[in-house]
């Protein structure tokens, strides 16, 4: 719910923190490491994170199901979401010239009357790439209580990039991690998935 209730707060901070990193002020090497580290949020990624369990921690190997569902499911839920939410992304709206008034465009299509021109990487809300991560995060968290601030830098490194990239505003992350955090404690919850 915080998460969520962050949306239209950080809204405001939006264009300034795109204009920012638009100018490119961290040294290259920073952008080759977040590049790295969006493979946390990968599918490529998340397969190489679920073989290496299955090898590794054979007894946690009945939790790979639930992992892959968690991470495939915040993506999906994500796409989704972005089928209904015409927003642009940063790094096609002319920052130099931008006020905070064009961080508020926002427009809804709850008819899908533009569900033809749909590409999910022309649309900035909300990230399917730090849905997975989240929703990975807490997987991974609960499994491996002792990796927590390993498996929380694994997941800001994937925010990060999609801001450093021009990809997504910090509302459209702060809504991702919304969906991601609602889409595990579905996951979790024992009257939901969390039973099986």
């Amino acid at each position: 719910g915080i998460t969520l209730l962050l949306v239209p707060m950080a809204t405001l901070l939006d264009i300034p923190i795109a204009k920012w990193f638009a100018q490119e002020p961290l040294p290259s090497w920073v952008g080759l490491a977040l590049e790295g580290l969006l493979y946390y949020a990968h599918g490529t990624g998340i397969a190489v994170i679920l073989f290496g369990l299955l090898l590794f921690a054979p007894s946690k190997r009945w939790n790979i199901p639930r992992l892959a569902v968690l991470a495939a499911g915040g993506g999906a839920i994500s796409t989704l979401t972005k089928m209904f939410v015409l927003r642009p992304r940063p790094n096609s709206l002319f920052l130099s010239s931008a006020n905070n008034d064009s961080a508020w465009i926002w427009s809804f299509d709850w008819t899908l009357n533009h569900i033809a021109d749909f590409e999910p990487s022309s649309r900035a809300f909300p990230s399917a790439y730090l849905a997975t991560a989240t929703a990975l995060t807490v997987g991974l968290w609960t499994l491996y209580p002792r990796g927590k601030m390993l498996f929380a830098t694994l997941c800001l490194g994937t925010l990060m990039q999609r801001i450093y990239c021009g990809s997504h505003f910090l509302s459209d992350l702060c809504g991702s991690a919304a969906i991601g955090l609602w889409w595990s404690y579905v996951c979790y919850h024992p009257r939901l998935m969390g039973s099986m």
